[in-house]
């Protein structure tokens, strides 16, 4: 939800949950295309729409999230060759390559784009 320039969210209100409501809330909430609680929050109290992600496409970005980690444990743990070593580099650069194209051409969603983040920064 994008706010229109020059104006500023002042006027709050404060609403109670349950531990059960509040869990419900929480797994709406983490269905939804929402980047924050507080933006679901308001989408839902304003009666607009509610954008939810694609299950499959979540289940591709976590597989890979891991897929990535485990060829940069792989990259750092080899003994090879300084020759080998150059063209297995190469081949994983090219897989991250990859990865970071279907990753950043489908996933929408600021809690993946948070992990594929931190999965680019301990490959390096």
């Amino acid at each position: 939800m994008v706010r229109a320039a020059g104006k500023s969210r002042t006027e709050r209100k404060m609403v109670g949950y349950s531990p059960a409501e509040l869990a419900k809330l929480q797994k709406k909430f983490d269905e939804s295309a929402c980047g924050t609680m507080s933006e679901y929050i308001r989408i839902l109290s304003l009666g607009l729409p509610v954008k939810y992600r694609d299950i499959s496409l979540d289940s591709l970005i976590d597989e890979l999230i891991i897929l990535r980690s485990a060829l940069g444990d792989i990259r750092s743990d080899l003994t090879i060759s300084p020759i080998q070593l150059t063209q297995i580099v190469e081949k994983l650069t090219e897989i991250y390559l990859i990865i970071d194209k279907i990753a950043n051409h489908v996933c929408t969603h600021p809690r993946h784009r948070q992990h594929i983040k931190s999965a680019s920064l301990s490959r390096e």
